[in-house]
């Protein structure tokens, strides 16, 4: 890569060139055997990566109605008494919810405005996290009417955060505005 294949918008060429130190510094991070140079160099790549994979989120199902999230306990993520921070948790669920919606979009230019976001801390847990959200069925039909109709579409849909014993430790509501932009055809 040389300097003049970046372009001149500086976000892209950031994301090229973290692109690049990530895949390096992943690469060292699987050829170090030792513990404490591993837990270094996985730091190095939690600045470099964008901010939801830097939180360690995996996904575990994704699916047309459903999504599934398992948030890591690490030191990134959790507050001065080892438990998950609530930020952590409302950002998942976030992500979560676009992701779910944009697996399951109509076509045209889609858009997902969050309006608001709600969240009940329930219990604590010092483990890992798993969020789980669905979309019923009906609920999706009628928001794609919607947007068929008038473009624009309100949803709400409640996300559960629960332990790894499934005990639930929070819950999280997000309200939100769908957008619907046609897209003309071009022959």
């Amino acid at each position: 890569m040389r300097l003049r294949d970046f372009q001149q918008d500086f976000n892209k060429n950031f994301d090229k060139i973290s692109g690049l130190v990530g895949s390096f510094v992943n690469d060292m991070a699987e050829q170090v055997r030792s513990p404490k140079t591993k837990r270094a160099l996985n730091s190095a790549l939690d600045v470099v990566r964008p901010h939801f994979l830097s939180l360690g989120a995996r996904i575990s199902v994704l699916g047309v109605h459903q999504v599934e999230l398992v948030i890591p306990r690490k030191i990134r993520n959790q507050d001065e008494h080892g438990k998950i921070l609530p930020g952590v948790q409302i950002s998942a669920a976030v992500e979560a919810y676009k992701l779910l919606w944009q697996r399951s979009a109509p076509e045209g230019a889609f858009q997902i405005d969050i309006q608001s976001v709600q969240a009940r801390f329930l219990n604590s847990t010092p483990g890992d996290i798993r969020l789980r959200g669905e979309i019923e069925e009906l609920s999706r039909e009628k928001c794609w009417a919607e947007l068929q109709k008038q473009k624009r579409s309100q949803h709400q849909m409640t996300f559960h955060l629960s332990d790894l014993q499934g005990q639930v430790v929070a819950e999280v509501d997000i309200e939100s505005v769908l957008y619907l932009k046609e897209m003309l055809d071009w022959k």
